[in-house]
């Protein structure tokens, strides 16, 4: 079976929204909550298929289908990160610049700390900026690129074929 929306979220929806009822959870890596379109077995060994509008993020706790009885639960499985600590704000800018140039996908947490995938490039980052981190396991929800919610083209868009002869 095909799901196609986020129906809630059991982490922030009201606490008993989603008492009672058995749930079976998805195991995603953190860059499959990315992903237009994924195909995976519940805990329970269903087989389901996620195809949500575009541009949705799927994020832990996302509950994505009613199944007899039940719920199917998004569980973001936690990995190996950085888990850098800027000293101040124009730290926290130097080091999110930097990564950004690298490309690097991080996600701010509260308190100020960075989680960052581990890797040699960004380590050196960190080093030469002199960010102390560690190496942490946990679940990443990194920040999206900036694009508009709503990605139209204009009304007298179109693709035409040039000839080089």
């Amino acid at each position: 079976m095909i799901y196609d929306r986020v129906l809630g979220n059991i982490e922030t929806d009201a606490p008993d929204a989603w008492d009672g009822r058995v749930r079976e959870t998805i195991d995603l890596a953190w860059f499959e909550c990315y992903r237009r379109a994924v195909k995976k077995r519940t805990s329970a060994g269903r087989s389901i298929g996620l195809l949500p509008p575009l541009g949705t993020v799927l994020r832990h706790g996302d509950v994505v289908a009613h199944v007899e009885g039940g719920i199917v639960v998004i569980d973001v499985t936690p990995c190996e990160l950085f888990e850098a600590r800027p000293a101040d704000l124009a730290a926290m800018g130097t080091i999110a610049a930097e990564l950004g140039n690298l490309h690097v996908p991080l996600e701010v947490c509260a308190g100020g700390s960075l989680f960052i995938l581990p890797d040699g490039p960004a380590e050196a980052v960190l080093r030469r900026c002199g960010v102390p981190y560690e190496r942490v396991t946990s679940r990443f929800a990194p920040l999206r690129a900036s694009v508009p919610e709503e990605f139209q083209l204009a009304g007298d868009f179109k693709i035409t074929r040039r000839d080089n002869a």
